[in-house]
């Protein structure tokens, strides 16, 4: 905080968003956001706002198509997360479906994925 309050300050006595970056061996844009943030919010707007990081502990997606991959899953385990999502696609068009990515974390978080043995 006492550093950002550093920066804060330094930009309000005129001293520019580059300057700052090289002396404090920060990118330009840190020093950028943090000068807008003490400009909109004074020192409040200096603190860190944790609440806006990460998922909040829900799905993103709809919990209905979740259940759904997992399902096609399991009863087709040859099945990879491409071919579930585009039979969910057919079967669903007006939702809104995942990533393969996402899919496949899916799967390894409910265990429907098994680790391939290295055969030497």
């Amino acid at each position: 905080m006492s550093l950002r309050y550093k920066i804060a300050l330094a930009n309000s006595t005129g001293i520019s968003y580059l300057k700052l970056s090289q002396e404090y061996k920060l990118a330009y844009n840190t020093v950028r956001n943090i000068c807008i943030a003490y400009k909109e919010g004074g020192f409040e707007g200096l603190y860190p706002r944790y609440s806006n990081c990460g998922a909040k502990g829900k799905l993103r997606l709809d919990y209905f198509i979740y259940r759904c991959c997992c399902w096609l899953r399991k009863c087709h385990p040859s099945w990879g997360a491409d071919t579930v999502i585009a039979k969910l696609a057919l079967r669903y068009p007006d939702k809104k479906m995942p990533s393969s990515r996402i899919v496949h974390t899916w799967f390894v978080k409910e265990g429907l994925v098994v680790k391939k043995t290295r055969v030497q």
